[in-house]
C-alpha cells in the first residue's frame, strides 16, 4: 500500500498548509460518488499525514499522545482501526459514505440525521471516535459535540463504544479545558474565573471522582498564580467543592492551602485599598482611613482630615494599620503610595468628657457634613 506521501506525492518534511494544500486538489480526483474505497483511503492518509507532521512540529509530543489516547503507528489503538490503515473486512459502500458523512455534510447535525435515516448510526459514532483521537482542535471540537448531542463521557454513552477509549477522551478533554483556563486566567474577572470553574464541575463527564479530583487538585496551582482574586473566591470554591481546612478536607496539603490563604487575603485587600484610593471621596469609616494612612497629601489636608475625625474613624485607622503593620506590610508599596506610619500622634488625647466631645463635634463637624463636605 502506498505511503501518505507518496500518495500525497509530497516530501516527508512538509508542513500542514501543504498537506491541506493537495488535499484539496485530490478530492477532485478521488470523490466519494465515484469510488468510496478511494476516497476513504484519500481521507486515511490526510489525517495520517497531519498526525505525524503535527507532532513533528510540536503540536503533540508522544508522552502527551499516550496520555491522551491519540492513535500513533507505533501504539496500539484496539479496537479501531489506525488512521492510514485498511480495515481487515472491508466496508460496504453503505459504510464508506456513512464514515464520509463529516466530511460531505454541512454539519454533524445533518450527518447524524443521515446516518440514523440509513439506520447506520453506530457506524457514523465510530467513526467520530476514531477522527477524536486524532490531533488537533478539529478533533476536541468533534468530542465536544458528541458529548453533547450523544452521550459520550456519561453512562448514558452506547455500550458498543470502548471504555478505555472513552477514557482516554475523557482525561483528553479535562486537559483541553483545563488549558482554556489557564489562557483566561489573565483575563477573567473573579466572578467570571468562578462561572468557568463552577460549570465545568458541574458537567456529566466531570462527576467521576478520578476527574473531580483532578480538577481540584489542578486548580491550586492556577489559583496561585491569579491575581484577580479575593479571599471571597477561595470561600466560594471552598463551598463548592466541600473544602474545609477543620474537617481536614483540603485540595493540597496544609502548607500549600496556609499559602493560598495568605495569597487571597493579600490580593483581596489591595485590590479594595486600590478601589478606594481612587475614589473622589471617601464617604465610610474604612475609606477615611485609607486616604488617611496611604494617601497623598499634605499636613495640612491630613490635619484637616484628623479634626472631622469620629471615633468609627480613628478605630477603622487602627484596624487598617493592625493589617499593614503585622499581616501585610508590603501592600503599600505594591500600591505605589507611602503608609503614614505616624499616624497615631495625630490622634487626639481624651477630653474632660462626652459634654465637651458633643459640643466639639457639633460645633466643628456640624456645618461640615450639612455643606457636603467631610
Amino acid at each position: 500500500m502506498m505511503t501518505p506521501w507518496e500518495l500525497f506525492d509530497l516530501e516527508s518534511a512538509v508542513d500542514v498548509r501543504g498537506i491541506k494544500r493537495r488535499y484539496a486538489q485530490l478530492l477532485k480526483q478521488y470523490r466519494l460518488d465515484d469510488d468510496p474505497l478511494a476516497f476513504q483511503r484519500l481521507r486515511d492518509a490526510y489525517e495520517y499525514a497531519l498526525e505525524w507532521v503535527g507532532r513533528d512540529q510540536g503540536e503533540v509530543t508522544p508522552e502527551q499522545a499516550a496520555e491522551r489516547g491519540i492513535a500513533t503507528a507505533v501504539e496500539d489503538h484496539p479496537p479501531l482501526m489506525r488512521a492510514g490503515e485498511q480495515m481487515a473486512l472491508q466496508p460496504s459502500t453503505e459504510e464508506m459514505q456513512v464514515r464520509a458523512l463529516p466530511d460531505t455534510c454541512v454539519s454533524l447535525d445533518e450527518a447524524l440525521l443521515r446516518a440514523r435515516e440509513m439506520q447506520m448510526e453506530e457506524v457514523l459514532q465510530l467513526e467520530l471516535l476514531r477522527r477524536c483521537q486524532l490531533p488537533g482542535d478539529r478533533a476536541v471540537e468533534v468530542l465536544r459535540w458528541a458529548k453533547d448531542h450523544l452521550g459520550w463521557l456519561t453512562p448514558w454513552q452506547p455500550d458498543y463504544l470502548p471504555q478505555a477509549n472513552m477514557a482516554q477522551l475523557a482525561q483528553r478533554l479535562f486537559e483541553h479545558e483545563l488549558s482554556e483556563l489557564w489562557q483566561a486566567l489573565r483575563a477573567a474577572s473573579e466572578s467570571e474565573l468562578y462561572q468557568r470553574i463552577r460549570d465545568l464541575a458541574s458537567q456529566k463527564w466531570m462527576q467521576p471522582l478520578e476527574l473531580n479530583g483532578q480538577l481540584q487538585k489542578a486548580l491550586i496551582p492556577l489559583l496561585e498564580e491569579y491575581q484577580g482574586g479575593s479571599s471571597d473566591l477561595l470561600g466560594r470554591l471552598s463551598q463548592l467543592f466541600g473544602w474545609s481546612e477543620s474537617d481536614g478536607y483540603l485540595p493540597c496539603d496544609a502548607d500549600d492551602w496556609e499559602y493560598l490563604v495568605r495569597h487571597y487575603a493579600y490580593t483581596g485587600m489591595w485590590r479594595e485599598l486600590q478601589r478606594q484610593l481612587s475614589l473622589p471621596s471617601p464617604l465610610q469609616a474604612k475609606e477615611r482611613a485609607c486616604w488617611f494612612l496611604l494617601k497623598p497629601m499634605s499636613d495640612g489636608e491630613r490635619r484637616k482630615m484628623a479634626d472631622c475625625f469620629e471615633a468609627a474613624d480613628w478605630a477603622a485607622c487602627d484596624y487598617l494599620a493592625r493589617e499593614i503593620e503585622e499581616c501585610q506590610p508590603h501592600i503599600p508599596e505594591r500600591a505605589g503610595v507611602s503608609y503614614f506610619a505616624n499616624w497615631r500622634q495625630w490622634r487626639p488625647q481624651e477630653w474632660g468628657g462626652w459634654a465637651t466631645l458633643y459640643a466639639f463635634f457639633d460645633r466643628v463637624l456640624g456645618a461640615e457634613r450639612r455643606s457636603g463636605h467631610w
